[in-house]
């Protein structure tokens, strides 16, 4: 079999997906919007998913959200430490220069699960096509 099909990975862009969590981390309402476009599972990086639902659960529990209280929560979970380590944290807040584009970093990022899905669904519906085949001939 081909190595390069075995290699190959999703769509999914770190950048789209750190711009979405730096934003949470600088502004409150962002927390809200992203919420309101992305889930979890939407993420392919999963410390980037761990940290965005430790953040609207703390948004929904009325507890407010920066780097001393999200690192502290994050603690309490069984995250590796590098998740929630300053540097982490300060690298991914230097990769978003402003917390206003939110809707669209999460409106793109959103597209590219999107995009994921079709591609799965399509994989899908190819696999069944071919297994047909084969117990019709």
């Amino acid at each position: 079999m081909d190595e390069s099909v075995v290699t190959r990975v999703m769509p999914n862009s770190i950048e789209a997906e750190q711009s979405v969590v730096g934003s949470m981390i600088l502004d409150r309402q962002a927390i809200i919007t992203a919420a309101e476009i992305l889930r979890q599972d939407d993420f392919y990086y999963r410390q980037y998913g761990t940290m965005f639902q430790t953040m609207v659960d703390m948004n929904n529990e009325g507890k407010p959200v920066d780097i001393v209280t999200l690192q502290a929560r994050l603690k309490e979970t069984d995250v590796p430490a590098e998740v929630y380590s300053i540097e982490f944290v300060r690298e991914l807040l230097s990769s978003v220069p402003t917390s206003a584009n939110i809707r669209q970093y999460a409106a793109y990022f959103s597209a590219l699960c999107l995009f994921e899905l079709y591609f799965f669904h399509l994989f899908l519906y190819i696999t069944n096509q071919i297994i047909i085949c084969y117990f019709l001939i």
